[in-house]
């Protein structure tokens, strides 16, 4: 049975407690790692394509999903908050759009990602 992500993260950052190479504190310093990772991952899905292969791909994957777990624990935010808050912000922002172009335009003339997340925070903290 595979662990729950609470788990894993509780995993992760046990590890980085333990192990000194990973005790890099500074979110602007990992998010320098995240995209470096990202980087590696887009060679490696390039590759992929080429052979049909994967398992450098899911590695890439894994650093990448490691180093976000670390900078939100640094930041002080929820990874499942924030992708709770991606879904609902896609939700509203595309729903009953007839493309991407005109779903980007009017949801920039409604104000945009800066209301949607500040609404949204703001209804999180009254919960």
């Amino acid at each position: 049975m595979k662990p729950e992500f609470n788990k894993v993260r509780e995993m992760v950052l046990k590890q980085n407690e333990e192990n000194k190479v990973f005790s890099n504190n500074d979110p602007l310093e990992v998010a320098r790692m995240v995209q470096e990772e990202v980087g590696e991952l887009v060679s490696e899905l390039e590759r992929a394509f080429l052979t049909d292969d994967l398992t450098a791909v899911t590695g890439e994957l894994g650093d990448c999903f490691y180093l976000l777990i670390r900078m939100a624990d640094l930041l002080g935010v929820s990874l499942l908050d924030v992708a709770e808050m991606k879904r609902k912000r896609n939700l509203f922002k595309y729903t009953e759009q007839p493309n991407v172009n005109t779903a980007k335009d009017e949801w920039i003339k409604n104000g945009g990602d800066d209301w949607f997340y500040t609404q949204y925070l703001n209804y999180l903290a009254e919960d």
